[in-house]
């Protein structure tokens, strides 16, 4: 993949295993994933950039929404993003695009959505994308921004909940078995949420493989 192909870029095991599905037979396209946060996705990118030069890098997974309109599970193609510890502002935007704001810790609350709704007046929250999009345009390399969105603008999501995944999404069974005999009321909200994720990710993966597949047509 040297000045070709396609790189997705998600955060999650659980963002990149529908895409590897459907998009699997594809040679021109490579799925990475980097970890959760703005370092995990820049060391992820820059160790891949380091060996080729992708066409085109897509930065895909899941997203919440910040806008009351965004619903669960729905796909956007993000014009603008704004990278919270910055300030700084990448994309072309345009006045019916969406905003989206990188942030380097979660934003699991209905009042830290609205107070970053508010400052950014963005619609959607991530934790990579603005560190994906600072270096592919110090690497003149094309990109683009994917995101599904997993909760609404006024709803939380327990901080505890965080904490029993690693940084790519994999499930610390111990921690979850602790926190639910801690807490078994948080049951519900686990395999809500878990449900949702699976739901998002199938969707974002049926949006690119489509989107990919229109690209390729025009080619």
């Amino acid at each position: 993949m040297h000045g070709t192909g396609i790189l997705i870029m998600c955060a999650l095991e659980a963002e990149a295993g529908p895409l590897n599905v459907h998009l699997g037979g594809r040679r021109d396209v490579r799925v990475v994933v980097s970890g959760m946060g703005p370092q995990r996705a820049a060391s992820a990118l820059q160790d891949v950039l380091n060996e080729v030069h992708p066409a085109l890098v897509i930065a895909a997974g899941f997203a919440g929404a910040l806008a009351p309109d965004l619903r669960i599970s729905a796909v956007f193609h993000f014009d603008e993003i704004r990278d919270a510890d910055t300030g700084i502002t990448y994309g072309m935007p345009r006045p019916d695009g969406k905003r989206l704001v990188t942030v380097a810790q979660p934003a699991c609350t209905a009042a830290e959505k609205a107070e970053l709704r508010q400052k950014y007046q963005a619609d959607a929250v991530d934790m990579e994308t603005a560190a994906i999009a600072r270096l592919c345009t110090q690497r003149d390399i094309p990109w683009r921004a994917v995101r599904a969105i997993t909760d609404t603008a006024d709803q939380s999501i327990p901080p505890e909940l965080m904490t029993l995944v690693d940084a790519r999404g994999r499930s610390r069974c111990g921690s979850a078995i602790g926190l639910l005999l801690r807490r078994p009321g948080l049951l519900g909200a686990m395999l809500r949420l878990g449900r949702i994720s699976k739901l998002a990710a199938a969707n974002l993966a049926q949006t690119l493989d489509g989107d990919l597949q229109f690209k390729n047509n025009r080619t």
